[in-house]
């Protein structure tokens, strides 16, 4: 069942990658009504449904692993051992369940993209 979700998935982003992101309008002269004409078509909509929705249960994922680490010290006196690990899953499963996981990923990797040397 994985396979036939991920190939479906993959063939749609390939299919309709050209308009699921803004049109290649230049950003100095894009219009407000363009992104609004642009958010109208489905592939940009079910682009969204499957970002948001995978960052979601990204997030109550990794909220679980961190429940299950840490449910066993709450009731006992024994010393937690956690690490950064399990800070980074914490904050991954913040970001996540709150909805601001795809737009932290997207944001940190245009930084990433504008580093001096990664950029074409």
């Amino acid at each position: 069942m994985y396979g036939v979700v991920a190939l479906v998935a993959s063939a749609l982003s390939g299919w309709k990658a050209a308009e699921i992101f803004l049109p290649l309008i230049p950003p100095n002269t894009r219009q407000e009504d363009d992104l609004e004409e642009h958010k109208k078509r489905w592939p940009w909509k079910v682009h969204q449904f499957w970002l948001n929705f995978v960052g979601s249960a990204t997030g109550w994922v990794c909220l679980w692993f961190v429940i299950v680490k840490v449910w066993p010290y709450l009731s006992s006196d024994a010393e937690p051992s956690f690490g950064w690990g399990y800070a980074a899953l914490a904050l991954v499963a913040f970001l996540g369940v709150t909805g601001y996981l795809p737009y932290t990923l997207m944001k940190t990797a245009a930084v990433i993209g504008k580093l001096p040397g990664l950029s074409g």
